[in-house]
């Protein structure tokens, strides 16, 4: 890098900055639909594609998906951030609709559902930030390539942790779960003056920026604004920064009534952009003389020096900042018997005819129902018709006829379709069949009788 005079230098902090926050928005936005893509091929895993009922899987996929969502986030939001009671009736309400179960078994199945999206959602949120740091590490390597030797150049050093520094603070509270204090003006200038001067200052220590004027630190700053917002101009900003609105108000009034402290960490860190304090003025501190350049490059914004790319690395960059990247390797998924146990359940008391819930079959026999087979069998032992047995099942004569038989009954009155009824107080039975009620007597008949009668 050549020498440069202090304005071109400043000019060139801000466009690194600028360059490292567009870069870490774009791959917010890819860890984000990497994310969903799990919880999507999952879900798949539990109920295939090719299912039937398609309402009745739409509307548990979309159920698993907002459980995954709210509890990937867990970490970045805090406690603030619960399931909506109002999905989880739609859900459940929909489903019952379809599959005509009773109320408890599909309660088991959502809860089994949320427990198995916040398992998944936690296990995704440590695999990205691990995957994140790998790439970030190849991507700084691959923009600013190590010089040889490293001590004599300081400037890419520096303007290599400057690329991390920027990067870190845009997508840190997005999906590292740290706040982290914003990039100011200020800040950028005190970058330039060090690459100008080719000289590593100290700018932060602990975290917190050096030289701060006043008895307030910035983020007591932060705080002491948020303390003194009333109620309802805490709501408006909070819509603003997309944490409310309409069908949230729960949610929405539990963050304006929390302390600065237990704000999601995004917020945070938008606050301390916003209302910075207006005596701002970040000195620099003494330089730092030891240690190889990459290393006072590091101690200049309290890192760790960067170390060569490995081949995992470079990997992993060409994952996360690749166009249509974002994939994200999740070792030890959560076990599927608990959710595949409930979903059982739920096919198994499926009632009313309705499609199988995994599509597993096509039509729900009710026979398989050991209660409504008992109850089938005992009406027709007790001479009950065949088409009232039907109506108090809900099913036709002939699926009646064919459960019972297919059941393997032994009984030739449960598998003969002709009505024998118990004629009542006599013990005796009729027969039925149409052949028997439509028949007339003979003549001859008639007349041997009446030649009896005669005869007597």
């Amino acid at each position: 890098m050549p020498d440069l005079s202090a304005e071109r230098a400043r000019i060139y902090a801000h466009e690194v900055s600028e360059f490292a926050t567009a870069e870490a928005n774009e791959v917010a936005v890819r860890l984000q639909y990497g994310a969903r893509s799990i919880a999507v091929a999952r879900f798949s895993e539990l109920w295939p594609q090719h299912a039937r009922n398609p309402q009745t899987r739409r509307a548990l996929q979309a159920w698993y998906l907002y459980a995954f969502e709210q509890h990937l986030a867990e970490p970045v939001a805090g406690t603030v951030q619960t399931i909506n009671g109002k999905q989880a009736g739609r859900a459940l309400a929909t489903v019952m609709e379809q599959t005509r179960v009773h109320h408890a078994v599909t309660v088991g199945v959502i809860t089994a559902l949320a427990q198995d999206a916040r398992i998944l959602a936690r296990k995704t949120a440590v695999a990205r930030g691990q995957l994140l740091e790998a790439a970030l590490n190849a991507r700084i390597n691959r923009l600013f390539p190590l010089p040889k030797p490293a001590d004599r150049q300081l400037r890419p050093a520096i303007t290599a942790q400057w690329y991390a520094r920027s990067f870190r603070a845009m997508i840190g509270p997005k999906v590292l779960d740290v706040p982290t204090a914003p990039v100011t003006p200020t800040e950028v200038d005190r970058v330039g003056s060090c690459l100008a001067d080719n000289q590593a200052r100290l700018l932060y220590q602990d975290g917190d920026p050096i030289g701060l004027p006043g008895e307030r630190t910035w983020r007591e700053y932060a705080s002491w604004w948020w303390v003194n917002q009333r109620t309802q101009q805490r709501v408006r900003w909070l819509r603003i920064e997309g944490y409310g609105g309409p069908g949230r108000e729960v949610e929405e009034s539990k963050l304006a009534m929390t302390s600065f402290g237990r704000l999601p960490p995004y917020l945070q860190s938008r606050l301390m952009h916003q209302n910075p304090p207006t005596d701002l003025e970040l000195n620099i501190g003494q330089p730092v003389a030891s240690g190889t350049a990459a290393e006072r490059a590091a101690r200049m914004f309290d890192a760790e020096p960067r170390t060569p790319a490995t081949d995992a690395e470079q990997g992993a960059e060409r994952v996360i900042f690749a166009r249509g990247g974002g994939a994200i390797p999740v070792r030890d998924m959560p076990d599927l018997a608990p959710v595949v146990n409930a979903l059982r359940e739920l096919q198994q008391n499926n009632q009313g005819g309705r499609q199988k819930v995994l599509g597993l079959a096509y039509t729900n026999r009710w026979w398989n129902d050991p209660r409504k087979l008992q109850q089938a069998t005992e009406m027709r032992s007790a001479g009950v018709k065949a088409r009232d047995i039907a109506a108090k099942l809900g099913i036709s004569v002939g699926s009646m006829y064919y459960g019972l038989k297919t059941s393997g009954a032994s009984s030739e009155t449960l598998l003969n379709r002709r009505i024998l009824d118990a004629q009542q107080g006599s013990g005796k039975r009729h027969n039925s069949s149409r052949a028997a009620r439509t028949r007339r007597p003979r003549t001859g008949e008639r007349q041997t009788e009446g030649r009896r009668e005669g005869r007597d």
